[in-house]
């Protein structure tokens, strides 16, 4: 990785850490969303019916998003926009030389950027007064624009992951931060599995 990549990342990281700091200093009841004890308590009140919903919601968001990403990652490569340099893709380094990178990058990063980009900046965003869609739509430019701190990430990313925020916005309003987290944590597994 080079000091180029390092510092992507780290203002990435540092910004995602301003946000939710902000944001979790003005409401604090965003932690409770990180205790195993608040999804215990969101398990048992589901019922067949909650666990269906659960389960259609992130399937259909999944597939649309495999799909939206397929479609626009092939319109970028016909109109050849730098989406992504492999030799410098540090999660595909990271799974290729480290299979604990999959836990890494199915399970935790969707956890963290689910709850930052939805749970956070989509709930707070209404509570200020704007729109359920106009949350959505900001969350999916955040959480696009985030994407560029990748390692090896070129200015076509944001095309490429802009539908997926959109559609996981969708879903955190239908189904929850646990759908929004399902769909793309298989989403992750689906791109992983890939290379």
């Amino acid at each position: 990785m080079t000091v180029l990549d390092a510092a992507r990342v780290a203002v990435g990281g540092v910004t995602i850490g301003l946000l939710a700091g902000r944001l979790l200093a003005e409401n604090p009841s965003h932690l409770e969303r990180l205790r195993p004890s608040y999804w215990r308590r969101i398990a048992a009140k589901m019922g067949r019916r909650g666990w269906a919903r659960l389960a259609g919601w992130s399937a259909c968001v999944l597939v649309l998003c495999i799909l939206a990403t397929s479609l626009v990652s092939l319109l970028l490569a016909r109109l050849q926009v730098e989406v992504m340099k492999p030799e410098e893709d540090l999660m595909r380094k990271l799974g290729e030389r480290w299979r604990w990178g999959l836990l890494v990058l199915v399970l935790g990063l969707p956890i963290l950027e689910e709850w930052v980009f939805r749970g956070i900046l989509m709930d707070e965003l209404v509570r200020m007064g704007a729109s359920r869609a106009w949350a959505v739509a900001v969350s999916a430019l955040a959480f696009a624009a985030f994407h560029l701190s990748n390692p090896g990430a070129g200015p076509g990313i944001v095309l490429v992951v802009l539908p997926a925020g959109v559609l996981l916005g969708v879903c955190y309003l239908r189904a929850g931060l646990a759908g929004s987290i399902l769909s793309h944590a298989f989403y992750n597994l689906v791109i992983f599995l890939s290379w």
